[in-house]
């Protein structure tokens, strides 16, 4: 195995991603909004170190099982952004909803490494080799969509209310802040 120029910025992005991760949550190991955050930051770490060694494997049949190992942290970013979405703003009646959403990528982790509906083996390109999405990719992209959508929603609804609070002169003890900074 050589290391390819093309798997060093994933490479660096993921023990980056990796220090935040730690830093967060060692700032407050009993912080939800931490711990989560930190299992958001671990499901990047894996799909980018995991693409990083797959982009520098030569070998066909062991860069596919790299890649299969990236892209399950990959199925477990839409979950752990939810969950992370959800302790941040403190919201715990949403916890069903975060449950489906783990228990969907726990299906679709039992899909990508017991079938090839999910992943079908890998393209060859001159960087390296790459997932070839199957027949249920989509319904990954949908999952991974509806999750992004949902939090962003989520998050610009309380910035939305902090904001016509402030604007109408709500005192700051009336409602605590979803997260101190």
């Amino acid at each position: 195995m050589q290391i390819s120029i093309y798997s060093m910025v994933g490479c660096i992005s993921a023990f980056v991603i990796a220090f935040v991760g730690l830093l967060a949550y060692s700032k407050s190991k009993a912080n939800r909004a931490n711990f989560n955050y930190f299992i958001f930051c671990i499901s990047i770490f894996i799909w980018q170190l995991t693409y990083a060694i797959a982009f520098s494997i030569d070998r066909y049949e062991v860069s596919v099982i790299w890649l299969k190992i990236g892209f399950t942290g990959v199925v477990i970013i839409p979950a752990a952004l939810f969950s992370f979405t959800l302790a941040f703003l403190r919201k715990k009646t949403a916890k069903r909803t975060e449950y489906i959403c783990y228990s969907f990528s726990l299906i679709l982790i039992l899909l990508l490494w017991f079938s090839d509906l999910l992943i079908n083996g890998a393209h060859s390109f001159f960087w390296g080799h790459y997932p070839r999405a199957s027949i249920l990719h989509p319904v990954f992209v949908l999952y991974m969509s509806f999750s992004f959508t949902a939090s962003i929603i989520l998050l610009f609804l309380e910035a939305h209310l902090l904001v016509l609070q402030y604007l109408h002169g709500c005192s700051s003890r009336s409602r605590k802040p979803a997260y101190n900074l």
